[in-house]
């Protein structure tokens, strides 16, 4: 298949069906996996309610995130780039400040 030879029609349905098998691709990995989850939990006979309270803990656990980003007035300040912005950066790029200058 030569991407180059195809009209633009040709490339949209192609890209439909790539995006389609994609999403199929990823529910087979998670069927494949919760019948491997059931499977094992039954070997160890546990029950979801018992083990899914301890997911739950795991899962809530932050990372914290390094930052990306610091403050040219006070190196403490810093963001990751994730989240709502501190004030301190609002008020840098509203002085005109740009992002890339503060990268770290």
């Amino acid at each position: 298949m030569n991407l180059n030879e195809m009209t633009v029609e040709e490339l949209d349905t192609l890209e439909k069906d790539i995006a389609m098998a994609r999403v199929q691709a990823e529910n087979t990995k998670i069927t494949n996996a919760m019948e491997q989850i059931f499977s094992l939990m039954d070997k160890l006979h546990v029950t979801p309610d018992q083990v899914l309270p301890e997911i739950m803990k795991r899962k809530n656990k932050r990372v914290k995130l390094p930052p990306k980003y610091v403050s040219p007035d006070n190196i403490k300040q810093t963001w990751s780039g994730a989240g709502r912005k501190p004030n301190w950066l609002i008020e840098q790029l509203a002085n005109g400040v740009s992002l890339e200058t503060m990268a770290v």
